[in-house]
């Protein structure tokens, strides 16, 4: 026969969560005395070891973690020194609009390239959700 879904309050997770922190009875054990499958009280063990710190941080407090401006200045630092190092684009011929375009084009494409690999030399998402390599 099957057996309804439930839920549990937070309480009862935090008291099960705290049993199996205590170690005094196998999780084998556990799960019979509360009547859950071990693999759920692994998980709400686990989520009590992550969110922990929770309780103790103050409200407003933001957590500590790279500064992501200074990181951002950073990548447009290094895309304009990797501009300058290509000098200026060189043509064959009058110069036209569609050479300007594609030059461009390329700087464009070449720009973004080396921003999108400094942003992952840093662990920065780019905000794009995909993109193909270029070279």
């Amino acid at each position: 026969m099957k057996r309804s879904r439930r839920n549990h309050s937070a309480l009862f997770k935090a008291k099960v969560a705290l049993e199996a922190l205590k170690g005094d009875r196998t999780l084998a054990e556990l799960a019979q005395r509360f009547e859950l499958h071990p693999n759920q009280i692994t998980e709400w063990r686990r989520q009590l070891l992550e969110r922990a710190v929770e309780v103790f941080e103050r409200p407003g407090e933001k957590p500590a973690g790279p500064d992501i401006t200074a990181m951002e200045r950073k990548i447009g630092q290094q895309a304009l020194e990797l501009d300058f190092s290509y000098g200026p684009v060189q043509s064959r011929g009058p110069t036209s609009f569609l050479t300007v375009s594609r030059a461009w084009d390329c700087f464009m494409v070449n720009a973004s390239h080396r921003i999108r690999n400094a942003a992952n030399r840093l662990c920065i998402d780019d905000g794009s959700s995909s993109y193909s390599r270029i070279g």
